[in-house]
């Protein structure tokens, strides 16, 4: 048993030592990085949610909200991300700390994005909580 796992673990380790990117692919993503890994695109993408924050819990909360709801159109995941957080008194820590079941059932009642139903915003506060 001993010898077939270092057989295997030499097997990976010999992988990690072959180029796993062509140039290809590896200048199709860097161009990709220039146009994306900008200051400007801040502004109109999910990743400005946890940019509206200066607490850390905030922001990360707001930044796992942005990501949980990110399928779809950007301006879709956007403005829902931040709906949801709205109805956070746009204070989700706070608000997530503090929050009775009902409140929680308040935050998510009517709340859609996509297929994420009220029932799932209520399940996804909760868990969050």
């Amino acid at each position: 048993m001993a010898k077939q796992a270092k057989k295997e673990l030499k097997s990976v380790s010999n992988r990690k030592k072959q180029p796993r990117v062509t140039d290809e692919i590896r200048s199709f993503l860097l161009e990709k990085a220039d146009v994306f890994e900008v200051p400007d695109f801040i502004p109109d993408d999910p990743i400005s949610v946890p940019h509206g924050f200066a607490h850390p819990r905030d922001i990360e909360l707001a930044g796992f909200i942005a990501a949980s709801l990110a399928w779809g159109q950007r301006k879709t995941i956007l403005n829902n991300a931040q709906r949801l957080i709205e109805r956070m008194d746009s204070a989700p820590a706070e608000f997530l700390r503090a929050a009775s079941s009902e409140e929680l059932a308040v935050a998510a009642d009517g709340f859609v994005h996509r297929t994420f139903q009220p029932r799932d915003a209520f399940v996804f506060l909760h868990a969050l909580q």
